[in-house]
Protein backbone atom coordinates (compact mmCIF):
# COMPACT_ATOMS: atom_id res chain seq x y z
CA UNK A 1 0.00 0.00 0.00
CA UNK A 2 1.35 3.35 -1.15
CA UNK A 3 2.29 6.02 2.06
CA UNK A 4 -0.61 8.56 2.77
CA UNK A 5 0.67 12.05 2.39
CA UNK A 6 -0.65 14.09 5.21
CA UNK A 7 -0.42 17.93 4.29
CA UNK A 8 0.26 20.45 7.01
CA UNK A 9 -2.99 21.45 8.63
CA UNK A 10 -2.96 24.93 10.08
CA UNK A 11 -5.70 26.47 12.21
CA UNK A 12 -6.57 29.75 12.85
CA UNK A 13 -5.88 31.41 16.31
CA UNK A 14 -8.48 30.22 19.05
CA UNK A 15 -11.88 32.12 19.14
CA UNK A 16 -14.47 32.51 22.24
CA UNK A 17 -17.24 29.47 21.96
CA UNK A 18 -19.36 32.54 21.94
CA UNK A 19 -18.13 34.07 19.06
CA UNK A 20 -18.81 31.18 17.03
CA UNK A 21 -20.59 31.44 13.25
CA UNK A 22 -23.95 30.81 13.17
CA UNK A 23 -24.79 29.70 9.26
CA UNK A 24 -28.96 28.89 10.69
CA UNK A 25 -29.15 32.88 10.89
CA UNK A 26 -28.13 32.84 7.13
CA UNK A 27 -30.99 33.06 4.65
CA UNK A 28 -28.47 32.70 1.61
CA UNK A 29 -26.53 29.95 2.50
CA UNK A 30 -28.79 26.20 0.59
CA UNK A 31 -29.55 23.84 4.08
CA UNK A 32 -27.61 20.84 2.58
CA UNK A 33 -24.68 22.42 1.83
CA UNK A 34 -21.72 21.88 4.32
CA UNK A 35 -17.91 22.83 4.22
CA UNK A 36 -16.04 19.72 5.34
CA UNK A 37 -13.53 20.39 7.94
CA UNK A 38 -11.94 19.58 11.25
CA UNK A 39 -12.44 21.21 15.06
CA UNK A 40 -10.96 21.53 18.16
CA UNK A 41 -12.68 22.57 21.51
CA UNK A 42 -10.28 23.47 24.27
CA UNK A 43 -10.20 25.19 27.65
CA UNK A 44 -8.66 28.85 27.79
CA UNK A 45 -5.55 28.01 29.24
CA UNK A 46 -4.93 27.21 25.44
CA UNK A 47 -4.71 31.05 25.34
CA UNK A 48 -1.52 31.13 27.52
CA UNK A 49 1.56 31.66 25.84
CA UNK A 50 0.86 30.13 22.52
CA UNK A 51 2.71 31.35 19.56
CA UNK A 52 0.85 31.25 16.53
CA UNK A 53 3.50 28.95 14.84
CA UNK A 54 2.92 26.19 17.92
CA UNK A 55 1.09 22.93 17.38
CA UNK A 56 -2.30 23.70 18.72
CA UNK A 57 -3.52 20.30 18.88
CA UNK A 58 -0.67 19.36 21.05
CA UNK A 59 -1.42 21.22 24.07
CA UNK A 60 -2.77 20.07 27.35
CA UNK A 61 -5.82 21.94 27.16
CA UNK A 62 -7.41 20.14 24.08
CA UNK A 63 -10.20 18.96 25.34
CA UNK A 64 -11.78 17.26 22.33
CA UNK A 65 -10.61 16.89 18.31
CA UNK A 66 -13.48 16.13 15.58
CA UNK A 67 -14.27 16.36 12.05
CA UNK A 68 -18.12 17.46 10.29
CA UNK A 69 -19.54 17.54 6.95
CA UNK A 70 -21.10 20.54 7.83
CA UNK A 71 -18.49 22.18 10.49
CA UNK A 72 -19.64 25.50 11.75
CA UNK A 73 -23.30 24.13 11.48
CA UNK A 74 -21.96 21.08 14.15
CA UNK A 75 -20.58 23.67 16.30
CA UNK A 76 -23.85 25.49 16.19
CA UNK A 77 -26.01 22.40 17.54
CA UNK A 78 -25.70 21.11 20.74
CA UNK A 79 -22.63 19.30 20.98
CA UNK A 80 -21.90 15.98 23.51
CA UNK A 81 -18.58 17.30 24.90
CA UNK A 82 -19.52 20.50 25.26
CA UNK A 83 -22.36 19.30 27.11
CA UNK A 84 -19.43 17.23 29.74
CA UNK A 85 -17.09 20.28 29.74
CA UNK A 86 -20.16 22.49 30.93
CA UNK A 87 -21.13 19.58 33.87
CA UNK A 88 -17.73 19.09 34.80
CA UNK A 89 -16.29 21.99 34.62
CA UNK A 90 -19.48 24.14 36.26
CA UNK A 91 -18.63 26.65 33.36
CA UNK A 92 -21.99 27.02 32.37
CA UNK A 93 -22.01 29.62 30.28
CA UNK A 94 -19.01 28.18 28.69
CA UNK A 95 -17.05 31.72 29.27
CA UNK A 96 -13.95 29.05 29.67
CA UNK A 97 -14.09 27.65 26.00
CA UNK A 98 -12.25 28.21 23.14
CA UNK A 99 -12.68 26.49 19.44
CA UNK A 100 -10.84 26.10 16.38
CA UNK A 101 -12.02 25.58 12.98
CA UNK A 102 -9.69 23.87 10.07
CA UNK A 103 -12.10 24.44 7.06
CA UNK A 104 -10.87 21.63 4.16
CA UNK A 105 -11.76 23.71 1.12
CA UNK A 106 -14.09 20.50 0.21
CA UNK A 107 -18.19 21.09 -0.11
CA UNK A 108 -20.76 18.36 0.34
CA UNK A 109 -23.57 19.59 -1.72
CA UNK A 110 -27.22 17.22 -2.01
CA UNK A 111 -25.90 16.75 -5.76
CA UNK A 112 -22.57 15.75 -5.74
CA UNK A 113 -21.49 12.24 -5.55
CA UNK A 114 -17.89 10.62 -5.61
CA UNK A 115 -16.40 13.76 -4.73
CA UNK A 116 -17.83 14.56 -0.78
CA UNK A 117 -17.00 10.95 -0.12
CA UNK A 118 -13.46 11.24 -0.73
CA UNK A 119 -13.18 14.27 0.65
CA UNK A 120 -14.97 13.38 3.81
CA UNK A 121 -13.09 10.35 3.42
CA UNK A 122 -9.89 12.23 3.49
CA UNK A 123 -10.48 14.06 6.57
CA UNK A 124 -11.39 11.30 8.37
CA UNK A 125 -7.89 10.15 7.85
CA UNK A 126 -6.96 13.67 9.26
CA UNK A 127 -9.04 13.91 12.19
CA UNK A 128 -7.33 10.43 13.04
CA UNK A 129 -3.81 11.59 12.57
CA UNK A 130 -4.54 14.45 14.87
CA UNK A 131 -5.66 12.36 17.50
CA UNK A 132 -2.44 10.01 16.66
CA UNK A 133 -0.06 12.89 17.64
CA UNK A 134 -1.77 13.99 20.63
CA UNK A 135 -2.08 10.53 21.95
CA UNK A 136 1.69 10.33 21.54
CA UNK A 137 2.31 13.58 23.18
CA UNK A 138 0.12 12.89 26.26
CA UNK A 139 -0.55 8.89 26.35
CA UNK A 140 -3.93 10.10 26.21
CA UNK A 141 -7.21 11.33 23.88
CA UNK A 142 -8.23 14.29 24.61
CA UNK A 143 -10.61 13.90 27.40
CA UNK A 144 -14.19 14.29 25.65
CA UNK A 145 -13.03 12.00 23.31
CA UNK A 146 -14.63 8.52 23.29
CA UNK A 147 -17.63 9.82 24.93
Amino acid sequence: MAAIEIPEIKFPPWRRWANRERPSQDFDVPVGLGLLGIYMLATSEVDAGLSPEADRYLDEAVIYIGMSEQVEQRLERSHDAVKAYKQQSGDVAAVNLRFAIWRSGATKGPYERKGPVVAAATIAVYECVLLLKYAEKFGRLPRFNGL
